[in-house]
Order: structure tokens, then C-alpha cells, then sequence
């Protein structure tokens, strides 16, 4: 279906493969916007079959509701306008992110060194660390935006200058510039993490084992 192409309530109903009943929910919830009042005279953008395929996902495995579903979706919307934004101290920006994209803590974060990255098999690139709050040794792969994220290779710490004290007044100054009128603390990008990758297919115990 193209993008743009613009869809009935029958025909975007069909191509997601559910009934007019849960689209209709959909758009109740918000997760879908309509275009007018009655269902019959709705038209649907179809790059909007991404996010209604995006929300069956997340409501299939966290056997979720679907507003609980909404908020997921609004936690996806929220870490891509923190992307756009661009924030007084260039590192903890990048090192959020980073926590958003491998669902590291803080506390691994802070002390993560270039000589954990390994290169993968598929010549991508792979992380072994051992965490600290769990002190669980683990190999996993990151994607190359995550690594980039990094910044130039080296030695010694990645994220050099980043101080824990940076994720308290000047994250919220950084979220707050954003738009986003909500707490959120560096925890919560971990669980941004969970809810990216289920987003993008991956199964939820997969991901349980990725968040050691």
C-alpha cells in the first residue's frame, strides 16, 4: 500500500487483516487520528497502517490493553522528538539515546569501555558486558545507529564527561525543551528499549533476555 495513498475504513481494515471493530478502537484511543466524525466517511493516510501494525504488536505481547497500548506508542512518539532536539550537554543527549536503542543502565553506561564492543558475526557490532547492579555477564548485538551513537572509536570510557549528576536537572531541562511535560527519568529509556524492540518484532522473551 502506498504511503500516501488514502484508505476507507473497509480497506485499511483489510490491509492491517483486523476488524472494523479494532480500528474503530483504535482511533477511540487515539492511536489513530479520523479525518471525520462518521466511521463510513473516514480516510486513512497509509503510512498510518505502520503504527496500527506497530499497536497490534505491542497489544499481542504485553497482552495489553489498548490504552496502555497508547501510551506506548506515546513513549515512541517522545523518544523521537528528544532525537530532534538538541540539548546543552551533547553527551548525556547521546547517551540517552544509546539507552534507548540497547536498554543499558546508567550505571553500565557510565563505566562502559571501547574494548567491550566486539564485531559480530555478521560483521555488525556486538557489546559484552557484565552489568553492575546484576553483575550478569552478557554478549549482545546493537544496531550500527546505536554505535554510532558513540561517536569516533577510541580508548578507554565512550561517553567521556558524562556524570550521573547530568541525568537529574539538565535531562529534565532537555526534555522539558523538548515538549514533553512529563517526568521522565533515565530509567525510563530502558523501558523505551522493551517497548522499540517488541515495536519492531522482536519476541518479549527475547527481549526479557536482553534487559539483564
Amino acid at each position: 500500500v502506498d504511503r500516501h495513498a488514502f484508505l476507507s475504513l473497509d480497506d485499511f481494515a483489510s490491509a492491517c487483516g483486523q476488524p472494523h471493530d479494532w480500528v474503530i478502537a483504535l482511533v477511540e484511543h487515539s492511536i489513530l487520528s479520523k479525518s471525520e466524525d462518521k466511521p463510513e466517511h473516514w480516510q486513512f493516510v497509509g503510512e498510518e497502517l505502520a503504527r496500527a501494525r506497530r499497536a497490534w504488536r505491542l497489544q499481542r505481547d504485553f497482552d495489553a490493553s489498548l490504552s496502555a497500548v497508547a501510551l506506548m506508542l506515546e513513549l515512541l512518539d517522545e523518544v523521537k522528538q528528544l532525537a530532534a532536539t538538541p540539548c546543552d550537554i551533547p553527551v548525556l543527549k547521546a547517551a540517552s539515546l544509546f539507552a534507548c536503542m540497547t536498554g543499558l543502565r546508567i550505571s553500565d553506561i557510565l563505566k562502559l569501555q571501547w574494548e567491550d564492543f566486539e564485531i559480530a558475526p555478521d560483521q555488525g557490532y556486538c557489546l559484552r558486558i557484565r552489568t553492575q547492579k546484576t553483575q550478569t555477564e552478557a554478549t549482545f548485538p546493537i544496531s550500527n545507529e546505536a554505535y554510532e551513537l558513540c561517536g569516533t572509536p577510541g580508548t578507554g570510557k565512550v561517553f567521556k564527561g558524562l556524570q550521573r549528576s547530568m541525568t537529574q536537572h539538565p535531562l529534565k531541562k532537555w526534555i522539558k525543551k523538548a515538549g514533553i511535560n512529563k517526568h521522565i527519568s533515565f530509567h525510563c529509556f530502558r523501558h523505551s528499549y522493551a517497548v522499540i524492540q517488541i515495536s519492531l518484532g522482536t519476541d518479549i522473551y527475547t527481549v526479557s533476555k536482553m534487559l539483564t
